[in-house]
Formats: structure tokens, sequence, C-alpha cells
């Protein structure tokens, strides 16, 4: 069902709030699980193990909490521009993602790994080092544009768990993959450092995600019903009868 408009009124309703608990818990296990196997393997080996992690994570997370804002604001803003969620929700969405990621980056960072993060902060996004600024954007552009294209076919939580791993291990070649500007955001905020290129990671999978998700609602609107055929050969075959 297409919810459009501000959608103010959902404030005052329980239901809500109970997703919006739910994109808060959902996103800081999906950043704490991702930061804590990128750190542990100091992101520059084990690739499958990191990709397949991140993945099975995102999938157990997506079966067991529902895919309302699919625990992404890049995902959850596309939602929104393509008319399938309203304002209102949007934005609580989106604040609750930000603040779960924040959570896992503390609890990474001041519980779990106080040995191991690194001094850009737990599970940091950052490029590789002949990675440039546009070579940044175009990979974090392209990862999350399929991720968000795969979403709006609709797929199960393990489909988009399997899209997860395969974008990780393909990309993760060039930077730290991070396809999540919850994650990005977070981690700037608890290792309290700006970088020249965070923004990278807090705008280019918007751009990514939104992009796709219009392409992919162009397309569906160009679908054509073969029930819809098969009816105008009937009315053309009876208006010829008769």
């Amino acid at each position: 069902m297409v919810k459009t408009g501000i959608g103010a009124d959902e404030l005052k309703k329980l239901k809500l709030w109970q997703l919006a608990a739910s994109e808060i818990i959902g996103t800081l296990f999906v950043v704490l699980f991702t930061s804590l196997i990128v750190n542990r393997h100091d992101g520059k080996s084990v690739i499958m193990t990191i990709s397949l992690v991140s993945g099975l994570v995102y999938s157990i997370v997506l079966f067991t909490f529902g895919n309302h804002g699919y625990f992404n604001p890049a995902i959850t803003i596309s939602l929104f521009c393509t008319q399938r969620m309203p304002l209102v929700r949007m934005g609580v969405f989106v604040l609750c993602q930000l603040f779960g990621a924040i959570l896992a980056q503390i609890l990474a960072s001041y519980v779990l790994l106080n040995s191991w993060y690194s001094s850009s902060g737990p599970g940091a996004t950052m490029p590789h080092k002949d990675v440039n600024l546009f070579q940044l954007f175009s990979v974090e552009f392209v990862g999350s544009a399929f991720l968000s294209a795969i979403i709006s076919t609709k797929c199960s939580a393990l489909v988009i768990g399997l899209t997860i791993s395969t974008i990780t291990a393909t990309l993760f070649p060039f930077e730290m993959g991070c396809f999540n500007p919850a994650k990005g955001l977070a981690s700037n905020i608890v290792s309290r450092k700006i970088t020249s290129y965070c923004w990278v990671y807090w705008i280019a999978p918007i751009c990514g995600a939104v992009s796709a998700r219009v392409v992919m609602a162009a397309v569906d609107k160009m679908r054509i019903d073969p029930y819809e055929i098969e009816n105008a050969r009937c009315r053309v075959l009876d208006e010829n009868s008769d």
C-alpha cells in the first residue's frame, strides 16, 4: 500500500513507536556486529568472512524485526521519495536509526573494543590509500543503488542479506564499505573526528538509493500486465465478431 503525505497523525499511534523501537534495536545490532567483524580482522583480510557476516546479520535482523525502514536512512529516504512512506514516519525512522547506530558505536568503542578500534573510531569507514573521492563516491553510490534496487523488488530477507554480502565482497577492496549513512555518521560522532571524505558516507548512499528507487518505480509503471493484454485482445475479438 502506498503511503503519502505528512502523516502527522501517526505520532499519536502506538504502532509508530513500536516500529521506531525496532528500528533502534535492529540498527544497533547491524552496526555493532559489522563494526566488530571489521575491526577484529583489521579490515584488511578475510573479506569473505566480513561479507558473509554482514549479510547474515542483516538477514537475521530483517527477519526478526521486519522490513519497515530497513535500518538504513538511505533506504528509508528512498521509500519516502517514491511515496512509499509519509514524511513523519521517515523522519522518526531516520532519527531512530541514527540513535541505534550511535549506541552500537559506543558499545563497540568503550565496552567491547578497548584494544581493537582504529584511530578513526570503531568500524571506521575509510577508503584505501589509492582510492580518490570520486571513486569513493562512485563505490558508495553504486553499492547503495544496487541494494535499493533489490529491496524494491520486495524480495525476502535472505536475498537482501546475500545482496549485502555480494556488495561487500565486491567493493570492500576499494574501501571499508558502509552503504549506510547512520553507520558513517555515528562513527564520526563517537570518535569525534571529521575527515575530508566523511561526507561521502552520508550523501552517496542516499543519492544511490533514491536514484535506484526512482528508476525501479518508473520501470514498474511501464510494466504491462499480461492479463490486461489478454483482456484487450478479447475485447477486440468481441468487437470484430459483432
